[in-house]
């Protein structure tokens, strides 16, 4: 049995207006089905029938906060590099202009989801020292990425996370 070899892809989104030093904007009705499905028709505008079909079985949205928008994107070893250009050519999402930015590439979940925890509490200080969210609320979103995060696994099981906090 040959062993499916994976890539994962930390990202972080950036809408248009929102200064580079400020905190990106919550949306928590934002989850990761929506950054799969504009993903999936951005692999299909760009690389045709053919890309869909390959990256189709192998990519998945593993992780995303919409109070960081950050997440973390499962894809074949053989096309991430696909899957990491159709990312970067998606300009719209859910009707707002956004960049995506591929924070970190690894092999393992364990080198991303380290990566994904230091920059999710980056961000989320952030949206503290800005008075966005409280002392509280940061604690408790930190917890409960450190245990999303945690969740995802290597072998495709663990499901697609969103966080979720009453404002």
């Amino acid at each position: 049995m040959v062993r499916f070899k994976n890539r994962f892809l930390l990202f972080h989104i950036h809408y248009e207006g929102t200064p580079n030093c400020a905190p990106p904007p919550i949306d928590t009705t934002l989850h990761g089905g929506h950054i799969s499905s504009v993903l999936k028709e951005s692999i299909l505008l760009n690389f045709g029938d053919f890309g869909a079909g390959i990256a189709a079985t192998s990519t998945g949205v593993k992780y995303f906060s919409p109070y960081t928008s950050t997440g973390i994107i499962r894809c074949s070893r053989d096309h991430y590099q696909m899957v990491w250009a159709a990312l970067t050519f998606v300009t719209t999402l859910r009707g707002r202009n956004v960049l995506f930015r591929v924070v970190h590439v690894g092999g393992t979940i364990k080198g991303v989801q380290q990566e994904a925890m230091e920059l999710d509490k980056k961000l989320l200080n952030e949206l503290e020292t800005t008075g966005v969210i409280t002392a509280s609320q940061t604690d408790l979103l930190l917890e409960k990425a450190r245990t999303e995060i945690e969740a995802v696994d290597a072998s495709g099981k663990g499901g697609q996370k969103s966080l979720h906090l009453p404002m």
